[in-house]
């Protein structure tokens, strides 16, 4: 993959074509520190709730390639 994680050493799960619920949990789990990735969850908790509904339907509108 040409995309480059910030932390080599740790999977970074596909989100595009995630689910639109799956990932309003996976990001309100990050900014409640019920999900503990530290990096994720400093993301995370600066979001609002209108900020995780935005993101995760534009992510869950993305098509992944096959």
């Amino acid at each position: 993959s040409s995309w480059n994680n910030a932390n080599p050493r740790y999977h970074a799960p596909r989100v595009a074509g995630q689910t639109y619920n799956y990932l309003v949990a996976a990001l309100t789990g990050y900014q409640n520190g019920e999900r503990n990735r530290p990096s994720m969850r400093a993301q995370g908790e600066s979001l609002s709730e209108a900020d995780i509904r935005d993101i995760a339907a534009f992510l869950s509108s993305l098509k992944v390639a096959e």
